[in-house]
């Protein structure tokens, strides 16, 4: 009976080095990514390799709609109940930071776009047929003790996000803030980022359809979304 548990153990063992040696094996490439920037003030920071969308802290300035074309892709960024975005960022507001350390994304997370109506909607098109990998950064770089834009149903506790595709739940994860009750620090890992994430088969002309909700109910509904990128499995 020992022998043939530990035979067991031992083909579970050998199936497990066999998935992660596969994982990482693949390589992905680069393909696009998108960094929403509040230019309120001059200067502000943009990640390196990603395009940029801009908008002002009064929503009054800014659209409940932008579309942009990148190359061949085209991306349509939507608040679906049509109030107009928010724009936050650390360049000009000293409630806010540039986190530093380790981190390779300190200038995408500076600073985001937001709702607080309760989801974000993106449409990508244009991608050839492959699979692709999205990954979307969901932190507020607010240094106050509150989650501010990061808040769930009070502002002292953080909001639970998710990505759908079709009305299915494809990732799942906590938005985040530099201040106390979050992070508590300005010197950050690539780790330490809440961000969602998934690998989806796209197929030749197909649009990807994506939903960033929250699962706060209302009155409060807050989604920020720093950037995201996309890449491509290489065959």
């Amino acid at each position: 009976m020992k022998s043939r548990k530990y035979r067991l153990s031992c083909i579970v063992w050998f199936l497990c080095i066999v998935w992660v040696q596969a994982q990482e094996s693949q390589k992905w490439e680069f393909v696009l990514g998108v960094d929403f920037n509040c230019n309120q003030h001059l200067a502000s920071p943009t990640q390196a390799r990603f395009r940029t969308i801009s908008g002002k802290h009064n929503p009054l300035e800014n659209s409940f709609l932008y579309l942009k074309r990148f190359g061949e892709i085209t991306t349509i960024i939507l608040n679906a109940s049509q109030n107009p975005f928010e724009f936050r960022g650390a360049n000009g507001d000293p409630t806010r930071e540039i986190p530093g350390g380790p981190t390779s994304y300190s200038f995408l997370v500076s600073d985001f776009i937001a709702t607080r109506d309760g989801s974000i909607t993106i449409f990508i098109s244009g991608l050839t047929s492959g699979t692709y990998r999205f990954q979307s950064f969901h932190l507020d770089s607010s240094t106050a003790e509150s989650f501010s834009f990061a808040q769930g149903n009070t502002p002292n506790v953080p909001a639970t996000l998710q990505a759908l595709i079709q009305n299915e739940v494809v990732a799942t994860s906590t938005a985040n803030s530099l201040g106390s009750r979050g992070l508590a620090s300005t010197v950050l890992t690539n780790q330490e980022l809440p961000s969602l994430k998934f690998e989806r088969a796209i197929f030749e002309a197909q649009p990807l359809h994506i939903t960033l909700q929250t699962t706060t109910t209302a009155p409060t509904g807050f989604v920020l979304l720093n950037g995201f990128k996309i890449e491509r499995l290489l065959p």
